[in-house]
Parts: structure tokens; sequence; C-alpha cells
């Protein structure tokens, strides 16, 4: 990971984040430019937001 510091709270990143949803896109998926360090807690919160419109 080159930025070890998670984008949204600053505490230590442990996550590679997808900014863009891949949704099974592949080429998202591998994406470096689609990246971001992110810790779990803003990771899961993240996703559980992004999730909640697919319901």
């Amino acid at each position: 990971m080159n930025n070890p510091i998670c984008v949204k709270c600053g505490r230590v990143a442990d996550v590679v984040d997808h900014i863009k949803p891949h949704k099974g896109d592949k080429r998202l998926f591998w994406s470096q430019s689609n990246w971001q360090s992110m810790c779990s807690p803003c990771h899961n919160a993240k996703t559980a937001k992004e999730d909640m419109g697919s319901w």
C-alpha cells in the first residue's frame, strides 16, 4: 500500500478500497487509479452506505 493513512479519517489504513464499486468488473477491480487507502471502520461504513442503494 503506497499510502498507509486512511483517506477519510487519517488513522492507519488496513484496507484497499475501490473508489468506484467494481461490481465484478475485473478491469475496474485491478485499476490502481480506482484504489484508495482506508481503515476498516471507514471502509465498512462506506460499503454499507453504498450497499443500501442496492436493496
